[in-house]
């Protein structure tokens, strides 16, 4: 069950890396929903917490369609990269779901670019919105 969770897990990232991809704070819109970061600053410094939010939309008839939503955080460095974070929800369709994120930043994360994606799936649909910022020394 793990090695299929694991294997799942490596194609959802695939599939995200070649997803539309968003700036931070702006929306990316697929063919079924839509996903808008807001609020993630551009610099941290090591021991910060890095917050924003996160929402997904899911245009249509409330009363006709329910859908689950299923979320990954992944985090790049210069050391590497994995998952953060994941969840699901579930939400009618006609909707607006906004969440927090908050990320610690590691007390010795090492000065430079790094990376924040959020992958979203509804169905067969991911849509990946990703972050940049610097870890100030």
């Amino acid at each position: 069950m793990r090695k299929a969770y694991v294997s799942a897990l490596a194609i959802l990232l695939l599939i995200a890396s070649v997803a539309g991809t968003a700036s931070a704070n702006g929306t990316e819109t697929g063919t079924t929903f839509s996903v808008t970061a807001a609020g993630f600053p551009d610099s941290v410094r090591p021991g910060d917490v890095m917050e924003g939010t996160v929402s997904v939309t899911v245009p249509g008839n409330p009363a006709l369609m329910r859908v689950q939503v299923f979320y990954y955080i992944y985090a790049t460095t210069p050391l590497g990269s994995g998952l953060v974070e994941s969840g699901s929800f579930g939400m009618h369709a006609g909707r607006t779901r906004t969440f927090n994120i908050s990320l610690p930043v590691d007390p010795g994360a090492v000065p430079g670019l790094h990376t924040v994606k959020l992958a979203v799936r509804i169905g067969r649909e991911t849509i990946s919105v990703g972050h940049q910022y610097t870890v100030l020394p």
